[in-house]
Order: C-alpha cells, then structure tokens, then sequence
C-alpha cells in the first residue's frame, strides 16, 4: 500500500538475498498521481507517486547505511520494489477484475472531458487494455537504530541464546 505501511525487499548480494524491511510513511505531497496521456489518439496513464519510508530491518551482512551510496542503493532497489507492487495491482484489475478501482476515468475525464464522453460507455475495454507506466521516487528518511548488522568475528558463529 503506497500510503503506508511495511514493504520487504530482497537486496541482491554475495550469498544470495539478503532481506530489507522499511515502513512507508507516508506518500509525498499530492500523495500518488495519475497522469493521463493522449498521443497519435491512444490514451495511456502514468501513475507518479512520491514516498517517504524508514528503514526498518536489514539483514544483510557488511551493509554499512552510514554510507551515503548505500542508502541510495536501497533507494532504488525500494523505488523498483514499490513499481513492482503496483504494476502487479494495475495488471489484476485490467485483466482479472476489469476493475477501475485506481480511478482512472476520474483523471481521464478530468483532463480530457471530449474523450472521456466518447469512451465512457465502452471504458471497460477502453481501461483493460491501456498502457500503464509508473515513476517511483522514495526517499529514505531515518535509519533508526539499524546501522551495521550484527556480524560474527572472523571464525566465530553467532549464538542463538534463549
């Protein structure tokens, strides 16, 4: 949920992924906006969010997040993660629920209100097979407590003490 809310991703690495976890604060200012385009008579729409998040978790051995290029790593990884997530909702509801529960033709008319009369008896079809591109721009704001993950010395194993 691009409102807030938790988002897990995975951080590509030696070893495999290894795990991240932020909370989204909460959407920048205008929160998310659909941006619809009418080029050579095809209409299309951009989804433009802005998100503010805290990082949570990060299980990732030799991560260092006093590091600037570290913190925009993550940025992008979460930019493409958030993507991800939406583009997977979009999808659903133009193919299995035929829904436009985004609220699509709200823009549409908005913007285009000539069209909008034109398409609005067939918006159904007209929603299900529009092209869809989405920008993300998230920004990290705290790290809080988690700096450098907990590492075993060199020949050491962690123990687990319960």
């Amino acid at each position: 949920d691009v409102r807030g809310g938790p988002v897990k991703f995975n951080l590509p690495g030696d070893g495999g992924p290894q795990n991240i976890s932020v909370e989204i604060l909460r959407a920048g200012r205008g929160g998310v906006r659909l941006e619809p385009r009418l080029v050579d008579g095809q209409l299309s729409m951009n989804i433009k969010t802005r998100v503010r998040v805290n990082l949570v978790e990060a299980q990732s051995p030799g991560l260092d997040l006093n590091k600037p290029e570290t913190i925009k790593r993550l940025e992008e990884l979460l930019n493409e993660a958030i993507k991800e997530e939406i583009m997977a909702a979009v999808t659903r509801l133009q193919g299995d629920y035929r829904s436009d529960a985004f609220g699509f033709g709200q823009a549409v008319h908005r913007k285009y209100p000539r069209l909008w009369r034109q398409v609005e008896g067939e918006w159904e079809d007209v929603f299900a097979g529009m092209p869809v591109s989405v920008d993300v721009k998230a920004t990290i704001r705290r790290t809080g407590l988690v700096n450098k993950p907990m590492q075993p010395r060199s020949g050491e194993k962690l123990q687990n003490r319960t």
